[in-house]
């Protein structure tokens, strides 16, 4: 009977390449770090056919003291499944924690390369076999991969170099690259975000974690004789996107870029004007700024509930703060144009509104804001100053309205 050592073993891929090997025949060795998980997998499975080991991979003395405690029956492992690895995070790396991508590099290589090392003696004296599961983000950049891509990359190219000095040993070095999967490989990358997991695999039939045991099978029991380098796997609904260009903004680009800044200039105080008569119906321009953020909220809310759309798919869902202080920003916009318009009318307040933004724009793109990841806000926010300023001194509040 042929024994295998998974490691990572408590869930997704990990858990799934053991019960596949189990039910076929061999013995599997069973680490995780989740010891509640290890138990209920070696009682479904048997304990005289899975033997768990728990602790921390990045813990290399909790490792030895685990795998020298391995039981008689089970010393002979025949396949090493690399499992164990994590990503964690999606920001861009200027706004990365460095804590975390020090914890994919420990986890990722540092325990990967020191259990292999740990155990090539036993695979060489039973020519076995080694996988290593790895992503295809070790292969194709993405923008958030940063680290985690890298520590995969290191994956794919350990596993060649190892197969090179492992040459005429008999043993036998694969690295599987799955793409998109569902596992709990989101949840942990997110910090348990459920709502952003299921909106990214919703809909598009992503790989299971049976897909993955069936390859690492397939690959364990091909005749002695072959060996699979690399194998990429993907669902039919992911694909290679397409390389990301910034470009320089061209003199029409610019010019459709104004039009659209007019267009936003002139909706803002259209929507004062509405406002204007809320104010004189609710006695103020404040409480007509509150209800206009109410029933944009109502709104919202309603348009998410009719179109079941999680609240992780609106934009910036992610950064609630911003969305306040967005909705701040377009309420103080209102109310100053309650305050506009009965002074300069409504034609000259949709003018000024038009050459608030139309600085407003040209400034932040003059300092590159633009380009920045909220530009909305931040031209909301410019075009709220200007219109102030405007304000002061072209209709100062102290100044009594015309009769």
């Amino acid at each position: 009977m042929k024994t295998l050592l998974v490691t990572g073993a408590t869930a997704g891929f990990g858990a799934a390449i053991v019960e596949r090997f189990v039910a076929n025949g061999w013995r599997a060795i069973a680490t995780g770090r989740r010891g509640e998980r290890l138990d209920a997998l070696a009682e479904r499975l048997g304990r005289d056919r899975v033997h768990t080991a728990c602790f921390d991979i990045r813990d290399a003395d909790a490792m030895a003291a685990a795998l020298d405690a391995i039981p008689e029956p089970f010393r002979g492992i025949d396949l090493l499944v690399n499992n164990a690895g994590l990503a964690l995070g999606t920001a861009p790396a200027q706004a990365c924690d460095l804590a975390q991508w020090r914890q994919m590099i420990d986890t990722n290589v540092t325990a990967l390369v020191t259990i292999t090392h740990r155990l090539l003696p036993v695979l060489i004296e039973r020519r076995g076999a080694i996988v290593n599961i790895g992503s295809i983000a070790g292969v194709y950049p993405y923008a958030g991969g940063n680290v985690y891509g890298a520590t995969k990359a290191f994956v794919d190219q350990f596993s060649l170099n190892l197969r090179s000095d492992l040459h005429g040993t008999g043993v036998r070095v694969s690295v599987i690259e799955p793409g998109l999967a569902e596992t709990e490989f989101t949840l942990v990358r997110t910090g348990g975000d459920r709502a952003a997991s299921d909106t990214l695999y919703a809909g598009a039939r992503p790989i299971t974690a049976a897909d993955i045991a069936e390859s690492t099978w397939w690959i364990a029991n091909l005749p002695p004789h072959l060996n699979i380098n690399r194998l990429e796997v993907m669902p039919v609904s992911q694909s290679l996107a397409g390389l990301q260009i910034h470009r320089a903004p061209q003199a029409w680009n610019a010019w459709l870029a104004m039009l659209a800044i007019v267009a936003i200039g002139a909706m803002l105080p259209l929507q004062g004007l509405v406002n204007a008569r809320l104010a004189t119906a609710l006695h103020g321009p404040v409480m007509a700024a509150f209800v206009s953020f109410l029933v944009g909220s109502v709104v919202l809310g309603t348009w998410l509930l009719a179109t079941r759309t999680p609240w992780s798919a609106v934009p910036d869902a992610r950064f609630p703060p911003w969305i306040w202080i967005g909705g701040v920003l377009g309420a103080v916009y209102v109310a100053v144009f309650t305050l506009l318009i009965p002074r300069v009318g409504a034609a000259a307040a949709i003018c000024l509104a038009v050459l608030g933004q139309v600085v407003a724009s040209l400034l932040l793109d003059h300092f590159g804001v633009l380009q920045a990841q909220r530009p909305v806000d931040w031209m909301r926010a410019t075009g709220v100053v200007l219109v102030l300023l405007g304000v002061l001194l072209v209709a100062a509040p102290w100044r009594a309205p015309p009769a």
